[in-house]
């Protein structure tokens, strides 16, 4: 998984990893080990990151080499 893409698309977008994580509904500590890889996160999340970032799922998945 390519997790840089994802920080620089939340970067991009003016998004901190706080308001990702609230967004999602999870610590931002635990939003922060996800980021770097350190542990997984589930489908469900990625497609409410997707969505938040106004990506599709398919967008999201394709750049972080989900697909």
């Amino acid at each position: 998984m390519n997790l840089d893409k994802l920080k620089e698309l939340r970067e991009s977008r003016g998004y901190t990893q706080q308001m990702l994580s609230t967004y999602i509904n999870m610590s931002t500590s635990t939003y922060n080990d996800k980021e770097k890889g350190k542990t997984s996160f589930k489908i469900e999340e990625l497609e409410k990151i997707a969505k938040l970032l106004g990506l599709s799922k398919e967008e999201i998945f394709g750049l972080l080499d989900l697909d």
